[in-house]
């Protein structure tokens, strides 16, 4: 979550002290990055248990309060703990946004993906939007449109 910078300057360092200050700031950024992920991860749980198994086969979830650095790991266990595939839309402003996608159990999510029209995808996070302020699970597109 931001110190790809400080990664390099750790590697390239030569002075043993300053290396050892970078490693510290590294792992205290990393906990950082773990306590996040971890209370994303458990607000996604709370909210896909609330739904009923039968609209869980996929998951698409989005959220304005995510850090892109942390959308992949959350979506790769949410993947594992339902064994579906999931989407997690992070929306920058309007039609525009970012996302982490995983798949599960051969399924063909690239697939899947470009079959479904884009405007179901935006009408998707849009609806998410106005629903929920934090995060909230989202029906995903059908393939037929």
């Amino acid at each position: 979550m931001g110190a790809a910078d400080k990664a390099a300057d750790l590697l390239l360092c030569q002075d043993p002290a300053e290396a050892a200050r970078l490693a510290r700031e590294l792992c205290e950024l990393n906990r950082e990055r773990q306590a996040v992920e971890q209370t994303i991860y458990a607000q996604a749980v709370e909210q896909i248990d609330h739904l009923p198994p039968q609209e869980r086969s996929a998951l698409v979830l989005a959220s304005d309060h995510v850090a892109p650095g942390v959308v992949g790991i959350v979506a790769s266990r949410l993947s594992e703990k339902y064994a579906c595939p999931s989407v997690f839309m992070i929306p920058y402003s309007g039609t525009v946004g970012k996302g982490s996608c995983r798949s599960w159990g051969g399924f063909n999510l690239f697939a899947a993906l470009g079959a479904a029209p884009t405007s179901c995808w935006i009408s998707a996070v849009t609806s998410w939007r106005r629903a929920s302020p934090s995060m909230s699970p989202i029906s995903p597109p059908s393939a037929s449109g």
